[in-house]
């Protein structure tokens, strides 16, 4: 056999020649690949730049009805110019509107926000009293990472203290650029204005107002030049100290003046609280109770590590004196990611130590000492510069990168094994290992740069998914997409050039060596320990461990009886599987019936899905670390009546065995909106799981009179952990009620669904203060007055902020100390007309009681309600939306109203149909791909016959293991397409090469067959070995792990097995074509 020369060749034999550059080579990626591995930044999800922008305005005091027609339908009418946006939803409520832009994958998101702020700057007709619009960009890291709570024995001003010094010295950590506090109970200066000393004086409130904004204030007058030096100058007339406020002078109609304290009394108060906020303490004893306190919430800057900014913050509140934190400060940090994130990375981590344990130990078996260090150099090798292009490409060190390290563990060193395997066949000829390591690598170089171009072809697509599922998981296939690039680099120079210095020198026939019962028992053990240790479970043995010990104790059993016989195993099984393909070939029965048996196992296992034995679902349920329940409480709840029901929910809660700590937040959105968040021990410290926990919690919950609750695994409320949503898109709001009605209580019906709610919500009952206007306008008060007369009796008029050297209190006026608590209240406002006259509100205007709407949320221009529902552990979601399809066909929505499904329905359908495009498109690009390697039409579909062949494992692996066909698994099937086509294009080149060299077709084959086993089965196990730990590890990534595990295992028997037959029909087939079409002969062919 001669060398095959071609351009990977030569770049191997330059390497070879070249050894000491390549030895610098592997000298620059250990200290660049060690660099860029310690320097990226840390997460335990990757963070993801969802292309979203969200517009905030707050309008304070506005209904629904005001904010959507003078808010929300002008933005929305600028926002519809911006190009490359998916979906404008919109949320229009008391007080403020919230818009969001979706925007397609592709819409480059910097650009885009400059697109936004000019479409909201271009709305300049917005209400005075508006706040001014804010945009902001959704990214993941929008979720606090770090929770601390602050409490003890101190008056709530110390307390707001503590967490205001707190804040400002944490909002310096590098990496950390938002805290947000819940919980505090602010001051303010009140000044309760007397209104028969009003009148006594002529004055009105107006008055008392405009005078303090007029006084309370410094006024920049400009620079001069004077005695010839440069001055700034200011005029500085603002408040310092309560005193001053009181001892304002209020100029009167008549001349002369009068104090403020003399119309007024001005005193510094708590300001009604909009929030209340507590947390668990000695969990787990009959002393466990909630206790009040302030909440600090940290976030931090995108794309920055966060176990960076969570040692800084914990580095911070140990050093309690230095950083001047209070005695009586009780400090106690309730949720860090970073913990998480290091336990996540811990794990994952652990599993890839496994793997590649594992991986080293299978090429040991497979190829010898020697040979096993040279072929597993290239894993460290190829992660080195994997994490040198993670870095550039701005990704982080996450789970989902390791997760890709570990499927890639198996991958990255096929090459490396093809090529070792090519050296050691040029060796068996008498070639000097120099002249075998160019002649063999330069022979396997075409067919393993095709085998790594599939494999890449197949995860690509992948890493370009569109959609919210798209966008998470496509750090996945590009990480594997750098490493398993790396590694044919990797593997055409580095292994032949260690392949030409370290391996022995002696040529031909490798002589065994001497037979040692005691090298070999030691052999032996270490092996099977490192077996053991591979498949640890938190650092124990558990059941696989001696399975797996015991596999290996079987294995080296038969090995060490086969050296001490001098008897060489697998040449033997190499030699029995050729005679087994001689059988298999020679007779017409064989070579019908084995592709008649695949194809109908194929239909077999497609047909589960159909049939209900294999369910289709997201993303599988996991038992997870923390439990988030959202409350709503009934329409006319106060923040009093919602602190009522969570503390009963509390108290509930408190009970529970495996709890790490409690912390809950009242009128997180609104006085009816609760949040409790539960974070949970690991899961061998308690009896129960998430899954278990949740329909059980719902149903304690559901026995509260008009509490709504929402419970699930993930931060967000009703939207993130409802599965099922269904939107209802109309024009009239009475008609969407009607209609929402209706699909709750059809969706009540559906079997699996544990409750069932609309976010449609009566608002809050109103006050309509209508203005008489010929009474108004007989008596001189227009419209502002009016208003501003009830807000200050209401709810008090801010004039300014007193600015101290310990904190900022708002300035704000009111006419009573009482609240105003009942509808008589509202009566008794008393208007004081210019000449001094008071004459009650009702005089003026008419006071009219009634209920406004809650949210008015909008999709595309137009109203939506949109139904959510949880389901029950055992419910799945694609059976859910076809029960509830066909009980709905039968009900009447109403005229205009249409609905569609959102929340996990409308992501697996649309990640499913997307997933299917790039099966098509993977299972395109690796055929042209193998029809240039090949320059053949009918090999190219031989190989790919490979992938149904993996499939049949797959859909069976999943069925025998309890698992469902899951985003993963899908997942797992397009890697294959990548992965199971390697061994059929190493074993369809050997094959050509032997025709080529003048093998009858048959013998061809044989002679292949038998050449090939042992590299198919070395990098089938390989590939498998680094994959095993994380399938019975890890119940996250359980479905793509064992997919990959089952289609290997499958489609290298069927490879080895079916293959050839196929090849063998394709051949013949093509032969005879070719003599009945003699035009279609190629005179240089050298097949025929």
């Amino acid at each position: 056999m001669t060398e095959r020369k071609n351009f990977l060749g030569q770049i191997s034999r330059l390497s070879i020649d070249r050894y000491r550059i390549v030895y610098l080579f592997m000298a620059v990626m250990i200290v660049l690949g060690l660099y860029f591995y310690l320097i990226l930044p840390r997460e335990s999800k990757p963070e993801v730049v969802f292309p979203k922008i969200k517009v905030n305005v707050n309008y304070a005091g506005a209904s629904p009805e005001d904010v959507e027609s003078l808010i929300t339908n002008k933005l929305e009418a600028a926002l519809s110019q911006v190009e490359d946006v998916e979906f404008l939803t919109s949320s229009s409520m008391a007080g403020r509107s919230e818009i969001q832009l979706d925007f397609f994958p592709e819409a480059d998101i910097e650009e885009k926000i400059n697109e936004v702020n000019q479409a909201v700057l271009s709305v300049n007709d917005l209400p005075e009293e508006a706040d001014p619009p804010s945009v902001k960009v959704s990214t993941t890291a929008n979720r606090a990472f770090m929770v601390i709570s602050l409490s003890g024995d101190m008056s709530p001003a110390d307390l707001k203290d503590a967490a205001d010094s707190i804040s400002e010295k944490l909002i310096s950590v590098k990496g950390i650029n938002d805290i947000k506090v819940s919980g505090l109970q602010s001051s303010e200066i009140s000044i309760v204005v007397d209104p028969a000393r009003l009148a006594e004086f002529n004055l009105t409130v107006d008055t008392l107002v405009q005078t303090l904004r007029l006084r309370h204030k410094d006024t920049p007058a400009g620079d001069a030049v004077l005695d010839g030096t440069h001055y700034f100058v200011r005029v500085l007339a603002s408040y310092s100290r309560i005193d001053e406020i009181s001892r304002t002078l209020i100029p009167l109609s008549g001349g002369g003046t009068v104090f403020l304290k003399d119309v007024a009394q001005v005193n510094q108060t708590y300001v009604p609280r909009t929030d209340y906020s507590r947390r668990a303490v000695k969990l787990g004893t009959e002393e466990a109770s909630m206790m009040s306190a302030v909440t600090l919430s940290l976030y931090r800057d995108g794309g920055t590590d966060i176990i960076g900014p969570s040692d800084s913050v914990k580095a911070f509140l140990n050093d309690r004196e230095a950083n001047g934190l209070p005695d009586e400060l009780d400090v106690l940090i309730i949720q860090d990611d970073a913990l998480s994130v290091k336990e996540d990375l811990a794990e994952v981590l652990g599993n890839a130590g496994s793997g590649l344990i594992i991986v080293v130990l299978v090429l040991f078996l497979f190829l010898g000492l020697k040979e096993a260090i040279i072929t597993s150099l290239i894993i460290p090798f190829s992660l080195f510069l994997s994490f040198i292009a993670l870095n550039q490409s701005g990704m982080t060190f996450n789970t989902m990168t390791l997760l890709a390290m570990i499927i890639a563990l198996g991958l990255l060193v096929d090459n490396a094994i093809v090529v070792v395997e090519s050296i050691a066949e040029f060796r068996l000829k008498g070639l000097s290992r120099k002249q075998a390591a160019i002649a063999g690598t330069s022979e396997v170089a075409p067919s393993i740069l095709a085998a790594t171009l599939t494999t890449m072809a197949a995860f690509f697509p992948l890493a370009y998914m569109e959609g919210r599922i798209g966008l998470i998981i496509s750090v996945i296939p590009l990480t594997i997409v750098f490493i398993i690039g790396a590694s044919l680099i990797v593997a055409l120079t580095v292994t032949p050039m260690l392949g030409s210095r370290l391996l022995s020198k002696k040529t031909g026939k490798k002589e065994p060596r001497p037979f040692s019962l005691v090298r070999e028992v030691i052999e032996a053990v270490i092996v099977i320990i490192l077996f053991m240790f591979s498949f640890f479970v938190d650092g124990r043995p558990g059941v696989l461990s001696f399975v797996m010990a015991s596999v290996m104790t079987l294995i080296f059993v038969i090995r060490i009886y086969s050296r001490s016989k001098k008897l060489d195993v697998f040449a033997r099984a190499a030699e029995t599987y050729r005679k087994i393909l001689i059988r298999l070939l020679s007779r017409k029965r064989n070579r019908v019936l084995l592709p008649l048996i695949m194809f109908l196992l194929l239909g077999a296992v497609l047909s589960t899905i159909p049939l209900g034995l294999l369910r289709i679902e997201l993303f599988p349920v996991m038992d997870e670390s923390s439990l988030y329940v959202t409350l709503s409480t009934p329409q006319y709840s106060t923040l009093d009546d919602t602190d009522a029901v969570t503390r009963q929910i509390e108290s509930k809660l408190l009970s529970l065995d495996g709890v790490d700590a409690i912390y809950s937040e009242v009128g997180v959105d609104s006085m009816r909106e609760a949040e409790i968040v539960l974070n949970l021990k690991g899961p061998g410290e308690r009896t129960w799981t998430t899954k278990e926990m949740i329909p059980q919690l719902l149903k304690d919950i559901a026995s509260i009179p008009g509490v709504k609750a929402t419970i699930g695994t993930s931060a967000g409320g009703k939207t993130a952990n409802s599965p099922v949503q269904i939107k209802l898109i109309g024009r009239d709001m009475d008609s969407l009620d009607e209609a929402s009605v209706k699909v709750s209580n059809a969706l009540k019906e559906v079997e699996g669904i544990a409750n069932a709610y609309s976010d449609l919500e009566p608002g809050f009952p109103e006050v309509q203060i209508l203005l008489k206007p010929l009474a108004a306008a007989d008596l001189g008060i227009d419209a502002t007055t009016l208003g501003n007369a009830v807000k200050t009796a209401v709810s008090g008029q801010v004039s300014g902020t007193l600015i101290t050297s310990e904190t900022d209190l708002p300035i704000k006026f009111s006419t009573r100390e009482d609240k105003i608590d009942s509808m008589e209240d509202l009566d008794k406002i008393l208007l004081t007309l210019k000449d001094g006259t008071r004459l009650p509100l009702t005089h003026i205007a008419s006071i009219v009681e009634t209920n406004g709407l809650g949210t008015i949320r909008h999709s595309g221009g137009d109203r939506t309600v949109t139904v959510f529902a949880q389901m029950l552990p055992d419910a799945n979601i694609r059976e859910i939306v076809d029960q509830f399809d066909v009980k709905i066909s039968s009900v009447d929505l109403g005229a205009g109203i249409h609905y569609e499904w959102a929340g996990d329905a409308a992501d697996l359908d649309a990640s499913f149909s997307e997933m299917t495009v790039n099966l098509v498109l993977a299972l395109l690009v690796v055929f042209l791909i193998l029809a240039v390697q090949f320059n053949s039409l009918s090999q190219p579909l031989v190989i790919l016959l490979s992938v149904p062949m993996a499939v049949i494992g797959v859909f069976a692996g999943l069925l025998a293991t309890g698992n469902n066909f899951g985003l993963y698994a899908f997942m797992g099937v397009i890697a294959l397409v990548g992965i199971a086509v390697n061994d059929a294009i190493v074993l369809v080149d050997t094959i050509n090469r032997n025709r080529g060299d003048g093998m009858p077709l048959t013998e061809a084959i044989n002679d292949a067959g038998k050449s090939r086993f042992g590299p198919v089965l070395a990098t089938t196990i390989t590939t498998i070995g680094g994959i095993l730990p994380l399938a019975f590890r890890d119940e996250n990534y359980a479905q793509l792990s064992l997919s990959l595990i089952f289609g290997l295992m499958t489609s290298t028997v069927l490879t080895l097995i079916v293959l050839p037959i196929f090849y063998y029909h394709a051949e013949t087939i093509k032969t005879s074509f070719k003599k009945r079409f003699p035009v279609f002969v190629d005179e240089e062919e050298n097949n025929e």
